[in-house]
């Protein structure tokens, strides 16, 4: 389904592909702030390109990284949120009270020490699926009828984020 998307985020990806791709939203980093798309979405009907006058969403469906989907008027979604934990595999080993050695994630609940080693993911970046159904709400509402859109978006690792997670946890150590 065609769309216009007006994306933004604190912090832009300097590799980033051609975001006025067809099907793309501009890409992030994981753990850098705040990202924002307003999605408007359109019909082609020669001669002519005409936005939808009265869209609502159904359902949104992306990993669990932060993001939501809200209606911001009758022709626009807005997906926005602060992506995190979207890039998986960087380990920590804590030093626990009773002195055994426990691979944890940085936000773990458990009492620690403090850590001992992190490493980096070995994934640096991937590559993720936002799909929404939205309502066509046409008149007569006989005519109504659902569509699905799927956009993609990259999420890069950058070790300044991963690192400030590091210092956050090392932190809450009790050592």
């Amino acid at each position: 389904m065609p769309f216009t998307s007006v994306a933004s985020t604190t912090v832009a990806v300097t590799q980033d592909p051609d975001p006025t791709e067809s099907g793309r939203f501009i890409s992030v980093y994981d753990g850098a702030g705040m990202f924002t798309a307003d999605i408007k979405f359109y019909e082609i009907i020669p001669p002519d390109t005409q936005e939808f006058q009265n869209i609502e969403l159904v359902s949104y469906n992306s990993p669990a990284i932060g993001l939501a989907v809200s209606q911001f008027d009758n022709q626009t979604l807005r997906i926005s949120g602060a992506v995190s934990n979207a890039i998986q595999g960087g380990q920590f080993q804590f030093l626990m009270p009773d002195k055994s050695i426990q691979i944890l994630p940085a936000d773990t609940s458990l009492l620690y020490d403090t850590i001992i080693s992190w490493s980096p993911p070995s994934v640096k970046v991937i590559t993720i699926t936002h799909t929404l159904e939205i309502r066509i709400k046409k008149i007569p509402s006989t005519l109504n009828y659902v569509e699905t859109f799927i956009a993609t978006q990259e999420v890069y690792w950058k070790y300044e984020y991963d690192l400030q997670a590091f210092q956050q946890a090392l932190a809450k150590g009790r050592l």
